[in-house]
């Protein structure tokens, strides 16, 4: 192979490698712009669980669009306090009441 060929060669593999870098960067820009992308897009300040009084969240967790939510009791209402709540961010409607 010439030195011309093996030039050239060189070139036309850094040109894609460039345009493959910047396809990359293209889609993480892109995506980063999504609404509902780790974000919770609703106020959900005035959520109503419909919980006893005395019930407490014991851990939250937001991933893409959906929050959700455990809670917890003292052990004369862990029966009513022990729920798995899965809530649409964008929307704020409770998808899922999930006992144990």
């Amino acid at each position: 192979m010439s030195t011309g060929a093996l030039r050239t060669l060189v070139i036309v593999l850094g040109v894609f490698i460039l345009l493959a870098f910047a396809t990359v960067v293209w889609g993480i820009i892109g995506t980063a712009n999504l609404e509902g992308n780790g974000e919770i897009a609703k106020d959900l300040h005035d959520l109503r669980l419909g919980l006893p009084i005395g019930c407490n969240i014991r851990g939250t967790q937001s991933t893409g669009d959906r929050l959700t939510i455990v809670t917890d009791g003292p052990a004369n209402l862990r029966a009513k306090c022990s729920r798995v709540f899965v809530i649409d961010t964008a929307s704020g409607e409770i998808k899922a009441k999930i006992r144990p």
